[in-house]
């Protein structure tokens, strides 16, 4: 029998902390549940956290990191439509849009360059 437990978090290395911090917060309401010189742990329910961001020295940009192995996306559900599309005049305002979006057939993908890869 194989136990499934549920995703916890992701840990995203990145160059740019408070960066992400800001965009994850705007984008899809993540807040701070720790944050230090060199890491930020958020989350948007009730849990520790979700998504944490790791800022240690020594982090160089890459410029061909699009073709170099590595997560490609992360997604974030919302209950429906609506709620997905309500949500883009708030961040549009906040010069958050969209590089593409999909419809997969089974589901809309409205797809955001978050700050590490702008």
């Amino acid at each position: 029998m194989v136990v499934k437990p549920k995703l916890h978090h992701v840990t995203i290395k990145t160059s740019q902390l408070q960066e992400m911090v800001d965009w994850s917060s705007a984008e899809v309401g993540l807040t701070v549940k720790f944050q230090d010189a060199h890491s930020a742990r958020m989350s948007n329910d009730a849990t520790n956290h979700r998504v944490a961001f790791l800022s240690v020295p020594g982090l160089s940009e890459d410029p061909r990191q699009t073709s170099h192995t590595g997560m490609h996306h992360s997604a974030f559900e919302y209950d429906g439509f609506a709620d997905l599309i309500a949500s883009y005049p708030r961040v549009k305002e906040l010069g958050i849009v969209p590089a593409f979006s999909l419809d997969h057939g089974v589901a809309i993908s409205i797809y955001d360059q978050d700050p590490d890869l702008i």
